[in-house]
């Protein structure tokens, strides 16, 4: 199904839902309120707006928007935080004595308050239902605790990367697509290491996504590292790439190492 959409970032998770044309008068930053079947009534921030219409697998098309949140609706999220830190701390509390392997990444409340939605990590499968039990008597409340992972983590909490701007996963996208090691390798950056080329999550950066498709498209023009070529009726063996500016090191019969314009090789 081809939809025009329009994205939410809520505490602990980005929702898309269908835009209507009675949505016009919202724009990205504005506070709203939310309905769906699963949050009932959440606050929410107009992330971006898509008018284009576009295949989603994962829209939501039993939520809508019921109006922008009020001051009153934005001072309840602030009681909401108050009360968050102790959600926290009897999570903690209720991990220890249990000897779980949890670390809780966030915790907020919905607007009718009936329900607290918590997101941990853990780097094993959990049963929690002693827990969810025990938070619940706590805190007299529905308990809604979903396992996340690091990606997701990087997503809710925001931060700085390397290039000095907020975390792309916080600031704009929407969905987390997978990133492989060929998107290092087709850009020719495998030598710096995984380490270099991770971000605060520890997985591969969002961003060697962005660039990789131009880098397939340009680097098919090149012969493949190692193969032989031609040079000004010199032979030799391609010892490197240098996509961006469209040069290659060839190392020739002589042991000579030259950089040599892709245009420059023989047919």
């Amino acid at each position: 199904m081809e939809i025009s959409s329009i994205f939410f970032a809520l505490k602990s998770t980005t929702i898309e839902i269908p835009y209507k044309e009675a949505y016009s008068q919202y724009q990205a930053g504005d506070w709203i309120i939310l309905k769906t079947d699963e949050f009932k009534e959440e606050l929410g921030k107009v992330q971006k707006i898509l008018y284009s219409k576009r295949k989603s697998a994962k829209i939501d098309l039993s939520a809508e928007i019921l109006r922008k949140a009020s001051e009153r609706d934005l001072q309840k999220k602030e009681i909401n935080q108050s009360k968050e830190t102790d959600v926290q701390k009897e999570f903690e509390k209720q991990v220890k004595a249990m000897q779980l392997d949890m670390r809780m990444v966030s915790a907020h409340f919905s607007m009718d308050d009936s329900m607290v939605y918590i997101n941990f990590l853990s780097d094993n499968r959990v049963d929690f239902r002693d827990l969810v039990k025990n938070i619940a008597q706590k805190f007299k409340k529905k308990i809604h605790l979903q396992q996340i992972g690091p990606r997701d983590k990087a997503k809710i909490q925001g931060g700085f990367g390397l290039c000095g701007q907020e975390f792309c996963c916080k600031r704009f996208l929407t969905d987390l697509p997978s990133v492989t090691m060929e998107s290092v390798r087709v850009q020719n950056m495998a030598y710096k290491g995984t380490d270099k080329l991770s971000g605060q999550c520890g997985k591969l950066m969002c961003c060697l996504n962005y660039e990789s498709g131009q880098y397939r498209d340009v680097i098919n023009k090149f012969p493949k590292f190692g193969s032989s070529v031609k040079y000004k009726n010199k032979k030799g063996i391609v010892t490197g790439l240098d996509v961006l500016n469209e040069k290659l090191k060839i190392r020739f019969e002589d042991h000579n190492i030259e950089s040599v314009a892709l245009k420059d090789l023989e047919k």
